[in-house]
């Protein structure tokens, strides 16, 4: 038991330091050319591998394929060492639906298992695929194509989420609304902060109160919070006064803030704290241990 919520609390901590500082991690840089591609959620690179569907992390396996450098040049290898594509590259990453991206000469491009450029390297910077759809960005301005490497969404953007979760957020001009996969404005740019959809809810702020929007863009959960998290099997975390509680997706309080931190629910137990003591409560809001 210590063990696990030594485990937790590491956890909590970091998501609390992590979304305490998302703000200035907006203006933390991807590589090279990506230094414009500002974040509003804290951990995008961090989630990048996890978020690979079921089965992608094979599919370099499968081949037997490995990141090959040869001096300042990158490509790939089987596992005898026999180079499968040719080290011009000045890196490479790992395959995702089939299409691994490549940069030479400060542009990003494609290329499939075998080798064969599939996109050619135009792009000032790139992201893996994921659903379909990659993020690109040109002239400091982001947008989607697809694997073909035609223009889903034209590169309209100062900022787009990496994938879709159903909707992608994007920013303009300071602020942040939600696209579909065809490029729509779903939720109007009007909000001053916004984070990622989770079970059908998204939390956004606006003039410093925080509430939720379903997929169709509609606020469902009033502005009303001082801070918001995501939902996690069913609720979602909550501060008003400096004491954090949770809601359901109705907006209905389901545990009264009173806690001083809390972590999201798993496995039926969320991770609490007060008066600087830390201990686990059920979905009832009842605490089960200490």
């Amino acid at each position: 038991m210590k063990k696990t919520a030594c485990f937790w609390l590491a956890l909590g901590m970091l998501a609390t330091f992590c979304c305490a500082l998302a703000p200035a991690l907006e203006d933390m840089a991807y590589p090279r050319a990506a230094r414009s591609h500002r974040h509003a959620s804290p951990w995008p690179m961090a989630m990048a591998l996890a978020s690979r569907p079921p089965g992608a992390l094979a599919e370099d396996a499968a081949r037997g394929l490995v990141r090959l450098e040869e001096g300042k040049r990158g490509g790939f290898a089987d596992p005898s060492g026999n180079a499968e594509v040719e080290s011009r590259w000045d890196s490479t990453d790992l395959f995702f639906e089939g299409l691994a991206r490549c940069e030479i000469d400060g542009k990003y491009g494609y290329v499939d298992p075998e080798g064969n450029v599939v996109i050619e390297p135009r792009w000032d910077f790139a992201w893996h695929f994921s659903g379909g759809l990659a993020i690109v960005q040109k002239d400091g301005k982001w947008g989607y194509i697809d694997p073909l490497g035609n223009v889903a969404i034209e590169p309209l953007w100062d900022y787009a989420d990496e994938s879709f979760k159903g909707l992608a957020r994007v920013k303009k001009d300071g602020k942040y609304g939600y696209i579909d996969p065809s490029g729509d404005l779903v939720s109007e740019l009007q909000w001053d902060n916004a984070f990622p959809f989770m079970e059908d809810r998204a939390p956004v702020e606006k003039d410093g109160k925080w509430g939720y929007i379903d997929p169709a863009g509609k606020l469902v959960i009033e502005l009303q919070w001082d801070e918001a998290a995501s939902f996690s099997e069913g609720l979602a975390g909550v501060k008003k006064k400096g004491k954090w509680g949770y809601v359901d997706p109705e907006g209905r309080v389901v545990i009264e803030p009173q806690w001083d931190a809390t972590v999201f629910f798993s496995g039926g137990l969320a991770l609490v704290q007060k008066d600087g003591k830390w201990g686990y409560i059920d979905p009832a809001g009842n605490l089960v241990s200490e």
